[in-house]
């Protein structure tokens, strides 16, 4: 069961729990570093730790063939759908991380102070990001921040994609912004089929609160490999 995740302002920042004591043979920032994912994970703030999974115990696994084949099943779609949400959650993190810091980097002009003659050029030296995509990914980053900010019932489970929330921010600026936004998602929800950035542009136009609002086209993948050397 997905446990909800509490309201938090777009610019919250977690106190992060450190070790009791250190580990023989660990490092204390490796220590740090671990207490923290633990306790991000227990509080549901990012995709399950990936070196504790759960898997089906056998001795679980009881009943007629037919209840059987039920729990295995159920285990699979469970399976199916945390590794679902988890890469939604990995990739909204991603999202929200580089473009908050590429934004203090492009404000203050930081990337000079590293011989680059562009934030563009910076990102791609430093992380191999597609400079086209740079001040998408800031405005992304501000975007999705700004819905979970909002608290909207879609989103309280898991973070938007950059494509709902490109729809939803724009809307939430607006007089009772939250109060609209969330009756957009409420009547893109209404047609039993699963929300898409579409949808709620759809949405939008027919309440009227975003008449010009349209949905994003699918852009390329924004990180990319390292050329060969």
């Amino acid at each position: 069961m997905t446990r909800r995740r509490p309201s938090r302002t777009a610019d919250a920042t977690p106190i992060l729990p450190g070790p009791a004591a250190p580990t023989a043979g660990v490092a204390v920032g490796d220590e740090v570093a671990q207490a923290a994912t633990r306790a991000a994970v227990a509080a549901g703030d990012i995709a399950p730790d990936p070196f504790d999974p759960q898997p089906l115990d056998p001795e679980a696994v009881t009943g007629t063939v037919e209840e059987q084949l039920a729990t295995v099943t159920a285990a699979l779609h469970r399976a199916k759908n945390t590794a679902a949400g988890s890469a939604k959650a990995a990739r909204a993190r991603l999202t929200v991380e580089l473009g908050a810091a590429l934004a203090i980097g492009l404000d203050r002009n930081l990337y000079k102070a590293g011989g680059y003659a562009s934030v563009e050029a910076y990102a791609e030296g430093e992380v191999d990001l597609n400079r086209q995509y740079v001040n998408e990914l800031i405005a992304d980053s501000k975007r999705i921040r700004a819905v979970m900010a909002a608290g909207l019932s879609e989103f309280s489970d898991s973070p938007p994609l950059a494509s709902h929330a490109k729809i939803l921010a724009p809307i939430l600026a607006q007089e009772d912004g939250p109060a609209k936004a969330q009756k957009v998602v409420t009547e893109a929800k209404s047609s039993g089929k699963k929300v898409t950035a579409a949808a709620l542009a759809a949405a939008a136009k027919r309440l009227g609160f975003a008449a010009t609002v349209s949905a994003p086209k699918a852009s390329p993948g924004r990180l990319r490999r390292a050329a060969p050397r």
